[in-house]
């Protein structure tokens, strides 16, 4: 009986630990503030939109590495994404035909390369405090 409720402990430990490890590590490996919120992870090809007035970290999960970190200007909005293609994280603004820029919605790499058989997860973080205006 004793070996039964031994094995029965051990399962359950080890579930548990399973459970544990589901969500991205990068806030548990400190790669990422931990004010940051999980926007999107998976495998190469994962995508994020985001405003403007944010930070966003982009983690090789596999790695356990930051790809990137940079903010994203107030006045803009992007779509952050791990493309499998091009082997890069890249950044995608508004599209041509929303400006006169011809280089306008073409993706601009942010890093290169990176592995697309790899896991990775796109966090971001929003300021705490906004600078004081002077008057």
């Amino acid at each position: 009986m004793s070996r039964l409720r031994t094995a029965s402990c051990l399962m359950t430990m080890v579930v548990v630990g399973c459970a544990a490890t589901a969500e991205p590590g990068a806030r548990g490996n400190g790669l990422v503030p931990a004010t940051a919120q999980l926007a999107a992870s998976g495998k190469a090809g994962i995508a994020h939109f985001t405003p403007g007035g944010v930070t966003i970290y982009v983690v090789d999960e596999t790695d356990k590495a930051l790809i990137f970190s940079g903010g994203i200007p107030e006045d803009a909005q992007a779509v952050i994404r791990v493309d499998p293609d091009m082997e890069a994280v890249v950044v995608q603004g508004p599209s041509a035909h929303e400006s006169d820029k011809p280089d306008e919605g073409k993706p601009f790499v942010l890093a290169k390369p990176i592995d697309k058989t790899h896991r990775f997860s796109i966090w971001t973080s929003a300021p705490t405090t906004r600078p004081a205006q002077d008057m």
